[in-house]
């Protein structure tokens, strides 16, 4: 059977599309604003008002709809928190009574043909929703609890309890509040209005049981320990595109507290657990990384690396943070009864990832991030600036040298430079984008024996300055765990091995960008070359020319060995090794200044050179026994410790070279200069023990 379209379907199938539509529209904004059915008059109509009482806003709508037939289209939400409205009899222009009682800073009313549409002022209307809530949260006991996770349900916006369990956040009105702690059942509480929420958080039995702290020599249940611990595992951990793992923690641990000192990869961290101890000493806590010490302290010399990270260079940047299991921070008593003088400022015990029985598992993880600078400072315009520039000239009392022809020289951006030119330096100089990539791969496995797990890891990250500066880091993590068929032998055996390769301008340029005139020259030439402007300025790109970079490797090994010799006695011993090795260099090349100052290769251009290591080792032998009488568990740690230690650094500086070609190769200068040589040695030897009864 043939079927043809002719023009009559075509009409009865165009008049149901439209139906449908007209439906469809109709339905939608049905959901979405409240109607009242109407037609059209003009802005100036009155209306009249009989009664005099007080009414809803949407009372003084209906009374308007009937006089006017105006159409009212509104979000049926927006009049929740609007007081009532009170009317006098007389009579009033329809759109002056709505503007007296919906205020100009909270709704906007505008009329569009036989419509009267009025909108909600976001900013306004969050603000009104808007509250502040307080409270306090303790335990079961009623002792607060510091470090509580509080968080806007839905959202990434919260806060943390202080020491004192106090804490305050602004939130809406319906918003949701999410408290959650480690070791305790999370709650969440409805605001409705309140403005102080008081929680009393209740343990989690099940999750203490589970939950396993390590506290250096030995490992405790959560609702076992008596001390003061924090602990921040690798699901946390692995969220963070972060190069350091002190990175990783910062504002995730109670009483640790962890500034950057630079925003450059590679540059050094300042932390300080429970405060500064000491007065002329530092706060570096003691850092162990599988049972091996491992030095925080930067070997980096101020005299190589300069503005750009001051000298300190975290050697924690070489662990891969995706090879960390956890992170535990012990503060206070519980450093120092463990680790002794060592932990006088604390101790951070970070543990790598291990093996699992079961099948072989291939993981790959690829990813990509991009940072900017978020915001700018408002700084003046050309006109702006000059305007300023010859009034506080003027006011300094050189007005008069302003004129003199004589005394151009002194201010070039007054009468040299183009008066109209506009550069902005942020963008220029901290407008970039930079660019982090990392690649992970890793294979585990094994059997109930022999586990095993290897893997490795590369990133690559640049900086927001002009230039391809970068910084590269490549690492190497295994890990094997073998014990015996009687279970009575057994060898853990972790090691990791980093090469990190940073090249970065040894100027910061964020000052550069704040302080450059803003009608300063053009930075190159038409040829492509630095524009000195006749000498008139000093380009700031400048810097370029020189070379900083820094190159680390470093191997960081532990063997562990455990011997049951009777079913309750276990003998063990930890074996660690630790080689950090650092070599950095700085050019100074005489292109990388003015040229009106006459500097050549070899009266001006230098390299400067540091070359520091850092060897260490550790055996600590153990004697671990328990025993149970009944309900009564006896365990019974003993051993001692081993440790030595020692650091090289030296730092060379050459200057006068035959040209800039040779300027990496010191033995070309004219004059070498020992700026330092140092060398340090370091011997701890102690005994440890601790009975536990329970």
């Amino acid at each position: 059977m043939e079927f043809k379209l002719t023009s009559v379907h075509f009409a009865c199938w165009k008049n149901l599309i439209q139906f449908f539509m007209r439906t469809f529209l109709l339905l939608f904004c049905s959901t979405v604003f409240s109607f009242s059915t109407s037609i059209v008059i003009s802005q100036n109509t009155k209306i009249t008002i009989n009664i005099d009482k007080t009414v809803t806003i949407y009372e003084v709508f209906e009374l308007i709809r009937e006089q006017t037939e105006y159409t009212f289209i509104y979000q049926s939400d927006i009049f929740k928190n609007i007081p009532k409205v009170h009317l006098k009899k007389g009579i009033v222009k329809a759109i002056k009574l709505l503007e007296e009682n919906l205020t100009k800073k909270d709704f906007s009313i505008t009329t569009n043909d036989n419509y009267i549409i009025i909108k909600a002022n976001n900013a306004s209307k969050e603000k009104q929703d808007q509250i502040k809530v307080q409270g306090k949260i303790t335990d079961d006991n009623g002792i607060p609890l510091a470090g509580v996770t509080i968080r806007i349900k839905g959202t990434q916006k919260g806060t943390s309890s202080d020491f004192n369990g106090a804490y305050n956040i602004s939130v809406n009105t319906n918003d949701v509040l999410v408290f959650s702690f480690v070791g305790y059942k999370t709650e969440e509480v409805s605001i409705n209005g309140q403005t102080e929420i008081n929680i009393q958080l209740e343990t989690d039995i099940t999750a203490l049981n589970t939950i396993e702290i390590n506290a250096g020599y030995y490992t405790v249940k959560d609702k076992e320990r008596t001390g003061n611990i924090s602990k921040i595992e690798a699901k946390t951990i692995e969220k963070q595109p972060v190069n350091n793992p002190l990175a990783s923690m910062q504002g995730h641990l109670a009483g640790v507290n962890i500034v950057q000192n630079t925003s450059v990869p590679g540059g050094g961290y300042n932390i300080e657990i429970r405060g500064k101890n000491f007065i002329n000493s530092g706060t570096d806590p003691l850092y162990i990384i599988d049972g091996v010490p491992f030095g925080g302290q930067s070997l980096e010399s101020q005299n190589v690396s300069g503005q750009i990270n001051a000298g300190n260079v975290s050697p924690l940047n070489a662990i891969n943070t995706a090879n960390i299991e956890s992170i535990e921070v012990l503060k206070d008593a519980d450093a120092t009864a463990i680790y002794g003088s060592r932990g006088a400022n604390g101790v951070v015990l970070i543990t790598t990832k291990k093996g699992k029985a079961g099948k072989t598992q291939f993981k790959a993880n690829v990813s990509s991030t991009i940072g900017k600078v978020t915001s700018f400072r408002e700084l003046m315009n050309t006109q702006q600036f000059l305007e300023l520039r010859r009034e506080g000239i003027t006011n300094d009392g050189f007005g008069s040298f302003l004129e003199n022809p004589a005394f151009d020289f002194i201010w070039p951006e007054l009468k040299a430079w183009d008066q109209n030119h506009y550069t902005d330096w942020q963008k220029e100089l901290i407008g970039g984008t930079a660019y982090r990539n990392n690649a992970q791969l890793s294979v585990s496995g094994g059997s109930n024996q022999t586990q095993f797990l290897m893997s490795v890891g590369h990133q690559n990250e640049t900086t927001v300055f002009p230039g391809d500066d970068n910084y590269k880091k490549t690492t190497v993590h295994s890990h094997l765990n073998h014990q015996s068929k009687d279970s009575r032998f057994s060898i853990s055996l972790s090691t990791n091995y980093s090469i990190e390769n940073n090249q970065l301008p040894r100027s910061d340029f964020t000052s550069m960008a704040y302080r450059l005139e803003p009608n300063a020259p053009e930075i190159y030439t038409s040829d492509g070359d630095l524009n000195w402007e006749n000498n008139s300025w000093n380009n700031p790109l400048a810097a370029l020319e020189e070379n900083y970079e820094v190159q680390i490797n470093n191997l960081l090994a532990n063997v562990n060995l455990t011997y049951k010799l009777l079913p309750e006695l276990e003998f063990k011993t930890n074996l660690g090794y630790n080689n950090y090795k650092l070599e950095s260099y700085r050019t100074l090349p005489s292109s990388a200044r003015n040229p009106k100052f006459g500097f050549t290769p070899q009266n001006y251009s230098s390299i400067t050179t540091n070359n520091a290591t850092s060897q260490s080792w550790i055996i600590e032998p153990q004697l671990n026994w328990k025993h149970q009488w009944g309900n009564v568990k006896l365990d019974v740690l003993l051993g001692t410790t081993f440790q030595r230690e020692t650091t090289d650094r030296l730092v060379l500086k050459g200057t006068g070279f035959p040209n800039n070609n040779l300027l990496q190769n010191l033995l070309a200068a004219t004059t070498i200069k020992s700026l330092e040589d140092s060398n340090g040695e370091y011997s701890y030897q102690a005994f440890f023990g601790r009975i536990n009864v329970n």
